[in-house]
């Protein structure tokens, strides 16, 4: 029961941390003639599916806003071993999944 408990919890947080996060930020660029452009960049972002769920739960990881072809390391709670390792695609984008893994009762972060 503990373990059920746990999951939810780490996922909660988790999804708490992820809705303070800006989606997106601006930024002033000037050319070299002076004349100055509004540029958006999209902030890195990472979502969980499901948000809760007990050891053994299939949870469904989409990264977005990261560097194009770049390798992210998926950690979850403070585990120093990666869950998954993937590269993201042309965009910046990646989709994956992962297992809950065994872990005593509490709250837990899962990060990229």
């Amino acid at each position: 029961m503990r373990s059920v408990y746990r999951a939810v919890a780490v996922f909660l947080l988790l999804a708490f941390l992820l809705s303070c996060l800006p989606a997106v930020a601006k930024a002033a660029d000037t050319s070299a003639d002076g004349d100055e452009a509004e540029v958006e960049t999209e902030s890195p972002e990472l979502e969980l599916s499901p948000e809760s769920g007990t050891v053994g739960t299939k949870v469904y990881v989409t990264i977005h806003g990261f560097i194009s072809n770049q390798t992210v390391e998926v950690y979850f709670s403070d585990i120093t071993e990666p869950v998954k390792t993937w590269p993201t695609d042309d965009y910046g984008y990646l989709k994956t999944g992962f297992r809950v893994p065994e872990y005593p009762a509490g709250r837990y972060s899962v990060v990229a």
